[in-house]
């Protein structure tokens, strides 16, 4: 049997008051001359798309699609196509088709990718139940934060508040942590725990000016916030108190330079770009601080000291990463991280 008619401006949105005004804006990525359905957006963009590709790949439409049959009036087509209104932003569905129309530039660790274009297919992919492209989501959320210490990045090289994972080989995913501040509303609206503690850390390592931004800037809610502020202060007592070694300048019983080892911690602790969150060294990235401390002069004898420390301190935090930001168990077990659905 054929695809039916749509009812009258369909709706998949879970707030009516969200409905877009004034003239729908077309869109220059997908607008297909022999498309079939109209669909327009939250923000009032409209896609003229296939109807048999949205049924391909997405359950919700495909079940949308088989409902009875009801007449059309005038209002509701678009150049002779039925209209769909989504409660979805413009850019998701920009993502989501993408992934439907030209897979290979999504799909695959040779291809890098934006963390909004992973929230983006971990979302849609959820509600619209896509699977393949809310798969390749979580793939890309267990690469970004896996439940294991083994699995973390030791390092994510940092530009101008980007966070690029060291071994794109690995993970292709560009971040920022502002983009993580949108990830907590999301893993949590998806139930999706397990990816919480490694996100709130890295959101932890920005200052309380940047998560007010976040905040005012609708990245994250309230709860959000003070859901990762319950887990810093804490968080920073076991920092600074695994990190007293340095902040007391000790130094390798071997050391021959203990001088010039003194000033490179020193100027270590005073450097802005030290990833000192809150006033204390980053502890997961431990590759970053043992770097900058060889750079500003400390002996291979006390940088082996510092290794083993940061090593252990990096240990005792992953384990109580959980404890601090609500999610227990941690760490997850691994069949279930593995199941997450």
């Amino acid at each position: 049997m054929s695809p039916s008619p749509l009812h009258k401006r369909q709706r998949i949105d879970s707030d009516p008051s969200s409905e877009s005004t004034g003239d729908p804006k077309k869109s220059s990525d997908f607008w297909f001359s022999d498309g079939t359905l109209i669909l327009i957006t939250r923000d009032g963009t409209t896609f003229r798309v296939h109807k048999g590709v949205l049924a391909q790949n997405s359950e919700v439409f495909r079940d949308m699609f088989s409902l009875p049959a009801v007449e059309p009036s005038v209002d509701e087509n678009i150049d002779g196509c039925p209209v769909v209104h989504v409660d979805d932003t413009a850019e998701q569905w920009v993502d989501v088709l993408t992934a439907f129309y030209r897979g290979a530039l999504i799909f695959g660790d040779h291809r890098t990718i934006t963390f909004n274009t992973v929230l983006s297919m971990l979302e849609l992919g959820t509600k619209y139940r896509i699977a393949y492209v809310r798969e390749e989501a979580m793939r890309r959320m267990r690469q970004l934060f896996p439940p294991s210490l083994a699995d973390f990045p030791h390092h994510y090289i940092i530009y101008s508040k980007e966070f690029r994972p060291r071994d794109t080989k690995t993970v292709s995913v560009v971040i920022d942590h502002y983009m993580c501040y949108s990830a907590v509303s999301m893993v949590r609206r998806l139930n999706l725990d397990t990816f919480l503690p490694p996100i709130l850390y890295i959101c932890a390592q920005s200052s309380v000016e940047e998560m007010f931004t976040g905040l005012s800037s609708g990245e994250w809610t309230i709860d959000d916030l003070q859901l990762c502020m319950q887990g810093i202060e804490p968080m920073m007592d076991d920092r600074i108190a695994g990190y007293a070694p340095l902040f007391r300048h000790e130094l390798d019983a071997d050391c021959r330079t203990p001088s010039k080892c003194k000033t490179s911690i020193t100027r270590f602790l005073q450097y802005k770009g030290a990833g000192m969150g809150h006033g204390v060294p980053d502890v997961l990235f431990i590759e970053r601080p043992l770097a900058l401390l060889k750079n500003m002069g400390m002996c291979l004898y006390c940088l082996a000291h510092y290794a083993t420390i940061f090593e252990k301190l990096r240990k005792e935090i992953w384990n109580k990463l959980g404890g601090y930001f609500g999610v227990e168990p941690w760490p997850p077990v691994e069949n279930e991280s593995q199941s997450t659905n």
